[in-house]
């Protein structure tokens, strides 16, 4: 259901849509209320798409994120399939303690289904690399985080002191969805997103990007209607 509803509860997509459709009904019948709703849903659109909201609602989810240098003793590392930095950051982590093991969540997040799923992307970089494959646990079932964390919580393996690896923005959802499956972890953030927003205003312009700022917004609203839901499942 989420991965079908994942593009009408995109809220760029929303309010865009939004617009357009109010841009047709107001042609057809000029009714005031449609005009100013037009006109509150093109302000919402200017506000996300050419001011720096989204940096600011990331940064407000990830500075809490900071790595700390020195990590407790841990066993296990945690990864949820993702971006590539999980998968170098796991193998840091792995060579500095030589006993622990890799555990790696991924299956496909999607609804039709591709011949490589993430965690076969994720054995491909492991041997790229030269890294001990038995030192790695592959679970290849799951489409999303809860799914994930529930097969990992069916490992019948020690669970104390372990590590997650998940970007910096989805830290959140995923140590409340840990929570409720009692599932401890010590959360190591990679993927920033965010930046600190006390740049140079030159710097500012010169990094604008009409599409990153959309992109941080959606994030910034799919993590938090994700712990929303994450309360009515768990």
């Amino acid at each position: 259901m989420s991965k079908i509803l994942a593009p009408l509860i995109n809220i760029a997509n929303f309010v865009f849509f939004s617009i357009i459709l109010l841009m047709i009904l107001n042609f057809f019948y000029k009714k005031n209320i449609i005009k100013k709703i037009l006109i509150f849903f093109s302000i919402i659109f200017f506000i996300i798409t050419f001011l720096p909201l989204g940096n600011f609602l990331i940064n407000s989810i990830e500075k809490k994120y900071s790595n700390k240098k020195n990590l407790p003793e841990y066993q296990n590392i945690v990864v949820l399939a993702g971006h590539t930095d999980r998968l170098i950051a796991s193998v840091k982590l792995a060579l500095e303690k030589k006993n622990s093991k890799i555990i790696f969540l991924g299956g496909s997040g999607y609804m039709h289904k591709t011949k490589k799923n993430e965690s076969d992307i994720a054995r491909i970089f492991y041997q790229n690399i030269g890294f001990d494959l038995n030192r790695v646990i592959f679970v290849s079932t799951a489409r999303n985080t809860i799914e994930a964390l529930r097969e990992f919580e069916k490992l019948n393996i020690n669970k104390n002191n372990d590590i997650l690896i998940t970007s910096a923005f989805h830290m959140d959802r995923s140590l409340y969805i840990s929570k409720h499956l009692n599932l401890t972890f010590t959360p190591y953030a990679v993927d920033f997103i965010g930046t600190k927003g006390n740049e140079k205003l030159i710097n500012l312009y010169q990094n604008f990007d009409i599409s990153k700022n959309l992109r941080k917004v959606n994030v910034f609203f799919r993590e938090k209607l994700g712990i929303i839901v994450s309360k009515i499942i768990l």
